[in-house]
């Protein structure tokens, strides 16, 4: 990837993983500090490029998504707007301005901007994913639709993925349960087409890097290696 944002390289795949790639990253578990600071030299090495003017769409796509998972999502709307300039009708670029508006509270805009990209990728899971999860609090069975053609878009072809057919069959059995995730739900004081509603959205954690391939298996064997040599010093006469 980072040979392709160097050559500033178009190609919708990048997107895609790029995409993939922050959210598992803004949902893994806290990682130790060196790792989190890297993180954040990285992030801000990319603003300083697009501050200097850089119109790589791919770096400006990542700092729009770290600020877009900060909770910035004025930022974030700011960005994607500006990367959407360069490469229009990019499918990640449109579903994640659609969910940076719904997070902000303009939920009218986010469905456009959702159903505008299922117009456009009818066969790209990621527009059902965005446009169910932007109108489920309006029109739960649409949304639940949208979940079905998901699914349907993940069992063969260029975006299979068992992983993501699970995860969204489990969330369909949330959602009969009438468990709704937090980031479903609009902001409450939000309008549906609020201009200040972005401070009605929380800040989240800033987003992290995953840990290292055995990373944890290298813990777990230094772990065991004190344990022994504890039970060692213990059993000497």
């Amino acid at each position: 990837l980072e040979k392709i944002v160097e050559q500033g390289h178009d190609d919708s795949a990048v997107f895609d993983r790029l995409g993939r790639w922050f959210r598992e990253m803004a949902s893994a578990k806290p990682h130790p500090q060196q790792r989190r600071d890297s993180w954040r030299r990285y992030i801000e090495q990319l603003r300083a490029e697009t501050k200097k003017g850089s119109k790589n769409p791919i770096r400006l796509f990542q700092v729009a998504l770290a600020a877009h998972l900060g909770g910035d999502q004025d930022e974030a709307v700011r960005l994607l707007e500006e990367v959407l300039s360069i490469r229009p009708g990019q499918v990640q670029i449109v579903t994640h301005l659609a969910i940076a508006e719904f997070r902000r509270g303009n939920v009218d805009k986010a469905r456009s901007w959702a159903q505008q990209a299922v117009k456009d990728h009818p066969s790209h899971p990621a527009s059902h994913h965005c446009l169910a999860q932007v109108t489920y609090e309006s029109d739960p069975k649409r949304a639940k639709e949208s979940l079905e053609r998901y699914i349907e878009a993940t069992r063969s072809g260029p975006w299979r993925d068992s992983t993501g057919r699970a995860h969204v069959r489990d969330l369909l059995e949330k959602l009969e349960q009438g468990r709704v995730p937090v980031d479903w739900r609009a902001p409450k004081q939000a309008t549906s087409d609020a201009t200040n509603a972005s401070t009605a959205v929380p800040a989240q954690e800033p987003v992290e890097l995953p840990a290292p391939p055995g990373f944890v298996a290298v813990l777990i064997a230094l772990g065991l290696l004190i344990s022994g040599f504890w039970l060692w010093r213990r059993q000497r006469p």
